[in-house]
Parts: C-alpha cells; structure tokens; sequence
C-alpha cells in the first residue's frame, strides 16, 4: 500500500518539476524575444533605416482587453515620438472569446472594436499615422511583400498568428532604458488627448478617481469586495477634504457600487453619472488629481502611461518590474506602483491606501501631446 503511494508522489514531482522548467524555460524566451526586438529597433533608429513602422493587433489572437491592447497603441506612439510614421492595423476575427474562452455577442463585439479605433485614433495622430480595420489576408499581403518597407513590429510573431500584446510592455521598458533620445513628454498620454464632448457633463469640484470592478459572467474572484470598496472610499475622503471621489467602472459596476455607497452613507460619485463611453471614463481619470487602483482594471494602462498622481496596486502577469521600486523608467516621485502576488489572501487594500501620503507633497507636471483626433465609428473604417 506504501509502494503506490510513493509511486504516485515520485510521478507528481516529476510532473511538476517538468512544469516548472517549461515555465522558466517560456520567461526566458520571452524576454530574449524581448530584447532581440528592442535591439533590431534601436539599431534601425539610430540608424535612420526606418521610414515606417507598422504595428498589428490580431483579434483572432488575442482577447478583447482593454488595457493590453492600449500596451500595442503605445508601441505605436513610441516610434511617433521619434518622428516615425505609423501605419496601426487592426485585425478583425470572426469570432471574439474573452481570457476564458467565453464568445462576445454582437453588441459586445462592435463596441470593443468601435473603442478600438477610437482609442487608436485618439493616441496615434491622423497627421503622422494611418489606423486601420482590416482582415488578416490584407495585413498578411503587405507583410510578405518584397514592395513594403516598413518595418513590423515582432513580424515573426505575427506571422505564426501568436499574440505580441504579452511583449509590449517590457520591449518598450527595454527601449527607454537602452535609449535616452526618446521625448518622453510626446510619448506619455493626458487629458488633452481627449475630446471633452466625450463626457455629459464635467465634476463641479476637484475630484480624485479609483477604479472598481464588478462582472458577474466571468472571474468573480476578481471583483471589487464590497468592504474594499468602502474602506477606500472612506479614506480617500480623509486624505483629500477638497476633493470630491469618483468611482470609475462600467454600468453594472456603477449600479452595484452606487447601491453599496447608499446604504453605507459614503460620499462618492460615479462616472456613469458623466459618461456614457470607456474613452469618457479615461477622460475623467486623467482630468483627476489623483488615481487610485486596487487589484484588476485594463484603465490601469491609461494612468501608468501618463503624469498623473496615482497609487496603484496589482499582479503582474506579462510584465517585468523597470527597478525594484519602479514599474516604468518614467514613473515620479508622485507615483506609486505596488505589486501583488496573485490569489495571496495576505492581500489588502489598506496596504495601498496607506502609501497615499507619500505622494500628496509633490506635485504634478504638465506634459505636452500631440493634436487630437475626433471619435469615429466602426464602420468607416472596415472594408
């Protein structure tokens, strides 16, 4: 009876040593991928080899996610930055499935795409590049043209269909840190982006903003815990008497927090109560004073690229700490970014709020951007 028990154990030690290396084995060749790409870059950069660049983002390989599509769009500004011209192609799929396999129905679906060209169109200026809705065989044709001289970002990866949105975030850390020419004040996101006819109407006050998260068809597990909710909001009051909070969520999550703050007499507001969209809800954040994140939220993306004052923290999944301290090369002294370990019941939202005093004495900088676009609809921009 001991014999098949030590049997058994001795195969699940291999197994999981088996996984592990594989695991070790991904990461690193990840971040060689990483490097590579970010070597090639630089080289033709410094260089002046690069006349153009195209960026794709396949929907066929990657799931409807706000904030790791918004890591491609930024890989798209970095090369604006240096004078660049972008083409940014949008690959349409048949069929959408989110982190869990679950299809998008056809609403779903046509707002996704519709704020994808929105929020291209917004950060990637008409003037200096091209964004575009396409099917793969046309992205496909120019890539494999001997015609074509732009240059495509991780074009091997492309080609095999394989996702490239997990690479973005460290090549474009790996970018800043081997090259100091970049303007970092073109490359970095505000307000200004940002057509103020997005929102209904604008907070009467200074406001602060946090994020919250409420879904109950996938990842439950992720949600905004009602005591999370109300703890932050109590003590994001106290640190800024003069400033009225926003909660920043989706209609549902706005609905089920709205009726939370109710019953608990908090002083919040929500950004449903000034937008009807996901680029009004950037809009609020980066009119804000200050953001504050705890846990999961693809916006997060939308504050890190940017100036704006915020506490956020979270788990990492496709990225690598800049520094031990520092998720990005550009992050200030009025930004703070705490990682968390994933599904660690050690986790709690009072260790974030309490690293808000750190940043309340610095104060802020004015970044300048690039003109703005205005919004479009989806179908102007399909074949």
């Amino acid at each position: 009876m001991i014999l098949p028990l030590i049997r058994k154990l001795a195969s699940l030690v291999r197994a999981l040593s088996i996984k592990n290396i594989r695991r070790k084995y991904d990461i690193y060749r990840k971040r060689k991928i990483e490097k590579q790409e970010a070597k090639s870059i630089l080289n033709a950069l410094e260089n002046k080899s690069i006349d153009r660049v195209s960026v794709v983002f396949d929907n066929s390989t990657s799931p409807p996610a706000y904030g790791e599509y918004f890591k491609v769009v930024m890989l798209g500004r970095y090369f604006l930055s240096h004078e660049v011209y972008v083409n940014f192609f949008i690959v349409d799929s048949a069929s959408y499935r989110d982190v869990e396999g679950r299809p998008l129905n056809t609403d779903e679906k046509e707002t996704f795409l519709k704020d994808q060209l929105n929020i291209a169109k917004a950060y990637l200026p008409e003037s200096v590049s091209r964004v575009k809705l396409c099917k793969w065989n046309d992205v496909f044709i120019q890539m494999t043209s001997k015609e074509n001289n732009d240059y495509f970002v991780f074009l091997k990866k492309i080609l095999a269909k394989e996702p490239i949105y997990p690479l973005c975030f460290n090549l474009m850390n790996h970018l800043f840190e081997k090259s100091k020419s970049t303007n970092i004040d073109r490359f970095l996101i505000n307000k200004n982006n940002l057509e103020p006819e997005l929102l209904k109407s604008c907070p009467s006050k200074p406001y602060i903003t946090f994020h919250c998260r409420y879904c109950t068809i996938r990842r439950e597990d992720r949600n905004t815990k009602d005591s999370e909710f109300i703890e932050t909001v109590v003590e994001l009051n106290k640190y800024f008497p003069d400033h009225s909070v926003l909660m920043i969520s989706d209609f549902n999550g706005c609905k089920y927090f709205r009726k939370v703050a109710k019953e608990n007499n908090l002083a919040c507001s929500f950004s449903k109560d000034f937008s009807n969209s996901f680029l009004g809800d950037i809009l609020l954040l980066q009119n804000s004073d200050f953001y504050f994140q705890y846990q999961s939220g693809g916006i997060i993306a939308f504050a890190i690229y940017s100036k704006l004052p915020y506490v956020i923290c979270t788990a990492l999944s496709h990225e690598d700490m800049y520094s031990f301290s520092s998720l990005v090369p550009w992050q200030n002294s009025n930004q703070v970014f705490m990682p968390l370990k994933w599904h660690d019941q050690s986790n709690n939202v009072a260790d974030g709020l309490t690293k808000i005093p750190t940043v309340l004495t610095v104060k802020n900088t004015t970044v300048p951007t690039f003109e703005r676009r205005s919004v479009v609809s989806v179908s102007k921009f399909r074949n």
